[in-house]
């Protein structure tokens, strides 16, 4: 099953893309397969400042054993951040968002506290919810922003159902 990243904007609010790729992942032992999703990654320039955003998706998967055990995200995680940690060196203004399969308080995340990113949706904002789970039981989805990116964060975060997907915003005063 295919499964694709991107980003929605309003250019008429001085919202310019500059570039954007998908960011390669290693393969797996060998067999040519990723060890986890591709990063979406892009560059914008919002009232004359530089923001980069990267959109990801780690999702736990079933099967690669016999046994059919649900696999851990553990992995993923570490070589998403791993990948990050290599592209995104010097850059100061950096949202990630995305289904992280994982609390932002799991200890695999630690690599993103010590570059001083911030998870903007706190653990009691549940992001699984859906027409028959309205409240939702979990926090998997988060956006995590650079320090830089803290002076201008408001504190406001929502989690919110349209159209069958959930979705999460925040809000910056820009």
């Amino acid at each position: 099953m295919a499964e694709f990243s991107g980003f929605l904007w309003d250019s008429s609010f001085g919202i310019e893309l500059q570039e954007c790729t998908l960011l390669e992942s290693p393969p797996a032992n060998g067999n040519g397969k990723q060890t986890c999703p591709k990063p979406y990654l892009a560059h914008f320039k919002i009232a004359g400042s530089s923001l980069i955003l990267v959109n990801i998706h780690l999702k736990k998967e079933l099967g690669g054993e016999s046994n059919g055990k649900l696999h851990s995200t553990n992995h993923k995680a570490s070589h998403f951040t791993d990948i990050l940690q290599e592209t995104l060196r010097g850059e100061k203004e950096v949202i990630i968002l995305g289904d992280f399969s994982l609390p932002a308080e799991a200890a695999e995340f630690d690599l993103l506290r010590k570059e001083k990113f911030i998870p903007v949706v706190p653990s009691s904002t549940f992001t699984n919810i859906s027409t028959k789970n309205p409240q939702g039981s979990k926090s998997l989805d988060n956006i995590w922003i650079s320090r830089h990116l803290k002076k201008i964060y408001t504190g406001l975060c929502a989690s919110f159902f349209h159209r069958n997907h959930s979705r999460v915003a925040f809000s910056c005063n820009v």
